[in-house]
């Protein structure tokens, strides 16, 4: 019985996901859209959750070292996707009179991804040196990013930045370095305590 509500779980994030992305680029276009963390995590999870549900349907189902590996780097960067829009980015109108669309990249899809690791993700299965992998996205996006930047791309409404405290221009090189590297170490500390709490659900279980 859990195995069949997990699968419809899945599905609904698929669904969800699926919206979100096609909401989302409607509202910013598809090669705007893809500059952006918010929906290159949301693109992760629609992608990773419906090869997930194909393969449950196919019989192929195999939870090895990379789909926990995977999974876990999935479950990190949608979930820095919603705790920096609501700490940081909420109030600066980005989404203005498009707050369906936002709703759905930064709130529905987050939301439903961790309830699925903590309703029906098996524990136990996170090594040590995930966490380091896992924050290797992070910072692979930001030197991507500032390469693009320092490249003459531009993002949205041809704004240079993607987001405010990347902006060396008004802050300074400094500045966005420390609050990069204060996101960086953020999102690995994160990473640990995930690390931690696994293993004694684990345990515990």
């Amino acid at each position: 019985m859990k195995n069949k509500l997990s699968l419809l779980y899945k599905i609904l994030i698929v669904i969800v996901s699926g919206i979100g992305l096609h909401l989302n680029f409607k509202f910013l276009g598809l090669r705007t859209g893809l500059l952006y963390f918010t929906i290159i995590s949301n693109l992760a999870c629609f992608v990773f959750y419906l090869v997930e549900v194909l393969l449950h349907l196919l019989g192929k189902k195999k939870y090895g070292r990379f789909f926990h590996l995977f999974k876990g780097t999935v479950i990190m960067c949608i979930t820095l996707t919603i705790v920096v829009y609501q700490t940081v980015l909420a109030d600066k109108g980005i989404y203005d009179g498009h707050m369906l669309e936002c709703n759905f990249v930064h709130l529905f899809t987050p939301l439903l991804v961790m309830l699925d690791y903590v309703i029906f993700s098996e524990k136990g299965n996170i090594e040590k040196t995930f966490p380091f992998i896992w924050s290797l996205s992070i910072l692979t996006y930001g030197i991507l990013c500032e390469l693009y930047i320092y490249l003459g791309g531009s993002f949205l409404k041809g704004s240079k930045y993607p987001y405010f405290f990347l902006n060396t221009e008004q802050y300074g090189i400094k500045a966005v370095a420390i609050n990069m590297l204060s996101v960086y170490i953020a999102f690995l500390v994160y990473g640990y305590l995930v690390y931690y709490v696994d293993k004694k659900l684990a345990k515990k279980k």
